[in-house]
């Protein structure tokens, strides 16, 4: 028997973060960490931070560098 738990909302408090090109270069984007959920967020025209992915890592993430 396998037992999972997935809470039914994300957490929505930032612990870490941390800037510089990780998807494309030449690109400002910032890795935010939410629980343990990691989050990519890049600026858009207007400076507005969009979310371009999110993966839950299903262990809690203590330090990004």
């Amino acid at each position: 028997m396998h037992l999972l738990s997935v809470p039914l909302q994300n957490a929505t408090d930032i612990s870490h973060a941390v800037f510089g090109n990780f998807s494309a270069a030449k690109k400002q984007e910032i890795v935010v960490v939410k629980g343990s959920m990691l989050e990519l967020l890049r600026p858009d025209e207007t400076g507005r931070l969009m979310s371009v992915s999110t993966v839950d890592t299903f262990a809690t993430v203590r330090a990004i560098k």
